[in-house]
């Protein structure tokens, strides 16, 4: 098989490639980072601070634990140093707002094919509302 031939495999990870930044995107939104900071917690603590469900929250710091994007030790959770530096709403390299401004785009690109359809942009909503303006401009701003 030649080398630039995909893998059924491989297909199946394009078509689901999205999982990954949604975990992302709500792990931001969430601000999951942040909450942890420099400190290693455990998922209830993370939970409360977060005001969000513990089974929903421990679902989504396994998930992270997963990608490599947060350190689990026992049944505490602990930023990387990647998290650290770009995930931390108060790092100077803060990268939170071009990843939001990436799920505020999702709606568009979810209907790409009747774009292609009809010639035409995708009908969303504008950047009106003040967070994803915020969103866009820091993101293009860092």
């Amino acid at each position: 098989m030649p080398s630039n031939e995909l893998t059924i495999g491989q297909i199946y990870e394009i078509s689901g490639g999205f999982w990954k930044s949604f975990i992302l995107h709500a792990a931001v939104k969430l601000d999951i980072f942040t909450l942890i900071g420099n400190e290693n917690l455990g998922a209830e603590q993370i939970a409360k601070k977060a005001k969000s469900s513990i089974r929903g929250t421990k679902m989504l710091l396994n998930a992270l634990v997963a990608m490599g994007l947060l350190i689990k030790h026992e049944d505490q959770y602990a930023n990387t140093e990647l998290g650290r530096t770009y995930l931390i709403k108060d790092s100077p390299k803060y990268g939170g707002h071009i990843i939001m401004h990436h799920h505020n785009l999702v709606e568009a690109w979810s209907k790409l094919s009747e774009s292609i359809q009809s010639g035409g942009p995708a009908k969303t909503r504008s950047l009106d509302d003040e967070s994803e303006l915020e969103s866009f401009l820091m993101g293009m701003f860092n």
